[in-house]
């Protein structure tokens, strides 16, 4: 009787330890450059980073939130917002997202990246810098978890 219990204790240990999954939790190597649109005149922030799905067989989908930039003092700077239909198992999804900028929130990043806006160049690269991990800040506000098998059998039929 006790060998029993033993051995469905120890499964169930096993089924639940392979049954979690890992939400992300920060992101991948984030970067933003800031442009001035010659037609408008105004700035433009471009942002970039990848979310990790460390999983083997969950499927996250309309994977939805903010990214925050914040400085050195823990303030935010501006938060991006963010949607990825689909993460695969072991895929890092890529966040691409474009923000127009306030001048007032161009001068605060600009200072911050320490970039000089009067020199910056459309065609130029001079404004891309890569983040610090401590200056980002991720905010998930959802995302659906499904299983890979699932998921792929709804997308074949």
């Amino acid at each position: 009787m006790k060998v029993n219990l033993y051995k469905y204790l120890i499964f169930s240990g096993l089924l639940l330890f392979t049954a979690c999954s890992k939400t992300p939790e920060s992101i991948l190597s984030p970067s933003i450059k800031i442009q001035l649109d010659k037609a408008t005149g105004s700035y433009i922030l471009l942002f970039t980073a990848g979310i990790k799905n460390e999983n083997d067989s969950v499927v996250f989908s309309n994977f939805n939130g903010k990214v925050k930039i914040i400085d050195n003092n823990k303030r935010q700077i501006i938060s991006i917002p963010f949607e990825l239909p689909v993460i695969l198992p072991f895929e890092t999804g890529i966040i691409k997202n474009t923000v127009t900028l306030s001048e007032s929130e161009a001068n605060e990043i600009s200072k911050f990246l320490n970039i000089d806006l009067n020199l910056l160049n459309p065609e130029s690269e001079e404004g891309t810098k890569f983040l610090d991990d401590s200056n980002v800040s991720l905010e998930i506000k959802g995302f659906e978890k499904e299983d890979i098998i699932k998921f792929l059998k709804k997308k074949v039929k």
